[in-house]
């Protein structure tokens, strides 16, 4: 009994990892900066919760820094902590990133996040 319900687990785990595992860009350019999102399904967290891995990412083609990313991100919730240092929602709708601070040039600034679904994350802001 106990090995069905496992089989039945991983089974639930490759099917939530094949159905959610495709990648979303979104980016946002202005003169010499340019940053993208990509997320992933990360499997399950505690509680069988879905887990998505966001990397944030300053991919200027000229090595401009960027400061101040605010990021579309709907009801942002996650049952795992998030450090808010890293992306923290200030209001509906608005995560900042870093804490507004400075992206050097190809920075990559991740998180792990839980929640029943996978939210889109959109760049809407960024200082060059």
């Amino acid at each position: 009994m106990a090995s069905k319900a496992l089989l039945l687990s991983v089974v639930s785990l490759l099917l939530a990892v094949l159905m959610v595992s495709t990648t979303r860009v979104e980016s946002k350019q202005c003169e010499g900066g340019d940053v993208e999102i990509f997320q992933f399904a990360n499997g399950f967290g505690q509680g069988h919760i879905p887990e998505f891995l966001v990397q944030i990412v300053n991919s200027s083609p000229t090595g401009t820094p960027v400061s101040n990313v605010h990021v579309s991100c709907g009801e942002f919730a996650s049952a795992r902590l998030v450090d808010p240092h890293v992306f923290k929602r200030l209001m509906p709708n608005d995560c900042l990133v870093k804490d507004g601070k400075q992206l050097a040039a190809n920075e990559i600034v991740s998180f792990v996040y839980t929640n029943s679904r996978a939210y889109d994350l959109v760049v809407s802001h960024i200082n060059c």
